[in-house]
């Protein structure tokens, strides 16, 4: 559905139909990262649980990476079209691939799940319709601090750095958009290594609350720089945006916890709530940020960024230690 979105956007003669190929591409995409940790959750250790989706963030990332400086740069070569189409042949590609080589669970092969090859009992199957699996999860109010953390520092990094960083560093550090864009890069750099750092850490260390916790604190200890306006220096302005995006990584985490303070059957339905989190805090705070910028400053509309960022990390006090493994019923 993506790849036929983007190919829609990338031919399209009128704006009706930009807008459906955009919509095709929203609604294909949307799905792709939770099924993609439901199959971590399936086909790998929970105490592994942590590394391996930071590792799949971080690939995931390259994507947002090559629509900054590189994108940037091609688009001297091609035409915006030419990469539109391009994306949607991949993406066909890629769907024809996962049909072929993904399999939903190790008994799919015949194989046997990690928890048994531990020498333990399978997990219960989840038994009723989907829905009452939505019900459960969100009944657990252990579930929803990771739900606020998401919206509050998922959506303030990526409200920053995908709409209102280069902006901001133009209007009041007086950079040029290639410069900016730069800054943009690393921050999303920093935010794909630290996610593979964290999740590993996490799980090496047993515990993941005190990470989530020091990771976002980070995160927002950076955003007071530009809250106060300060002056960036070459050198120092890159290693702020470089620990920004290390710190922002830190929420990643919270799909591991929100999973494992509910039976591992609803672990999808469970990262499915919590990263909604991450997609409605963009969706308010971009615009929000806007509104803000129009009717005062530039340097109001970090502000409120930064407040949500806050907010979010405060959400994180009250996350559940799991020790990295299942704390709800099996």
């Amino acid at each position: 559905m993506a790849g036929i979105g983007s190919l829609v956007f990338g031919l399209a003669e009128t704006f009706a139909w930009a807008s459906a190929g955009r919509l095709l591409v929203g609604l294909g995409v949307s799905v792709a990262f939770i099924a993609l940790l439901k199959l971590n959750a399936a086909w790998f250790s929970e105490r592994k649980f942590g590394a391996v989706t930071g590792f799949t963030l971080a690939l995931g990332n390259l994507g947002s990476l090559l629509a900054a400086s590189p994108l940037a740069w091609a688009l001297g070569w091609v035409t915006w079209r030419e990469v539109f189409v391009f994306a949607g042949l991949l993406s066909l590609f890629l769907a024809w691939l996962a049909w072929w080589l993904v399999r939903d669970n190790p008994q799919e092969m015949g194989l046997p799940s990690p928890r048994e090859l531990e020498g333990k009992a399978a997990h219960a199957a989840h038994e009723g319709h989907w829905f009452d699996g939505v019900r459960v999860v969100a009944k657990n109010r252990l579930t929803w601090p990771g739900f606020f953390l998401n919206l509050g520092v998922s959506g303030s990094l990526f409200a920053f750095a995908g709409l209102w960083a280069i902006p901001y560093l133009m209007g009041t550090q007086g950079w040029s958009r290639e410069v900016a864009a730069f800054h943009t890069t690393l921050l999303l750099t920093a935010f794909a290594l630290g996610a593979f750092a964290i999740g590993a850490g996490s799980d090496r260390l047993g515990y993941r609350k005190p990470v989530i916790l020091a990771a976002c604190a980070l995160y927002v200890f950076t955003w007071l720089p530009l809250v106060l306006g300060w002056s960036l220096a070459p050198g120092y302005s890159h290693a702020l945006f470089f620990a920004m995006g290390l710190g922002a990584s830190g929420f990643t985490l919270s799909w591991a916890a929100a999973k494992e303070v509910n039976r591992h059957a609803l672990s999808g339905t469970a990262t499915a709530l919590v990263n909604t989190g991450a997609f409605l805090g963009a969706a308010i705070l971009q615009p929000l940020a806007g509104w803000v910028i129009e009717q005062h400053s530039l340097q109001a509309g970090i502000r409120v960024l930064a407040g949500a960022a806050l907010l979010g990390t405060l959400a994180a006090l009250a996350l559940k230690e799991t020790r990295c493994r299942y704390i709800g019923n099996p």
